[in-house]
């Protein structure tokens, strides 16, 4: 594999979601924006062979530029580093997911190219059921979530568990005094 070498290495600090603080060098591969959030596609030093992670460009308190050069492979391709994931973060399984929508949102559900492995089958009785392949499901789970009782998790099971524990945990919390 070759690597292209660029006067961009950098040095930044950047907050996790739980307000941890880390310092890393990074070598940038891309900048990409999705949806509302910008990403930096990044490897960081320290390893025999560094693999890139995505990082949220927002959270990066502060950047240094720094003399040594970044390494970026050449046969880097972001649409092969996201593969099949929802969004930006892709997961190490590859799932089959079904959901299937109330004729209420069928409509609505069905005008939007959620994701490129997207099939959509309508049923006689105006229900639509959603098929993808995508890598992981931390990301779909919220998206589900977004139809609010009016989409069903046929599969996979890991997927409707995880459907379940997130409106479990709201009940519990808005049940609360």
């Amino acid at each position: 594999m070759g690597t292209h070498r660029r006067k961009t290495g950098i040095r930044q600090i950047l907050q996790s979601h739980k307000k941890q603080s880390f310092d890393f060098t990074f070598h940038p591969y891309r900048l990409c924006l999705s949806g509302q959030a910008w990403y930096l596609i990044a490897a960081t030093d320290g390893k025999p062979e560094p693999k890139p992670k995505t990082y949220r460009v927002m959270r990066i308190q502060s950047v240094h530029m720094l003399d040594e050069p970044a390494v970026v492979p050449d046969d880097f391709d972001l649409s092969s580093y996201f593969g099949n994931a929802w969004n930006v973060f892709r997961g190490d399984t590859t799932y089959d997911v079904e959901i299937e929508f109330l004729p209420e949102v069928a409509e609505l559900v069905t005008e939007t190219v959620w994701h490129q492995t997207q099939k959509v089958k309508r049923h006689q009785d105006g229900r639509v059921t959603l098929t993808f392949t995508i890598d992981g499901l931390d990301e779909i789970v919220w998206w589900v979530l977004s139809w609010s009782g009016r989409a069903k998790v046929i599969s996979p099971p890991e997927l409707r568990a995880m459907v379940i524990e997130q409106l479990e945990r709201a009940l519990a919390l808005n049940k609360t005094e």
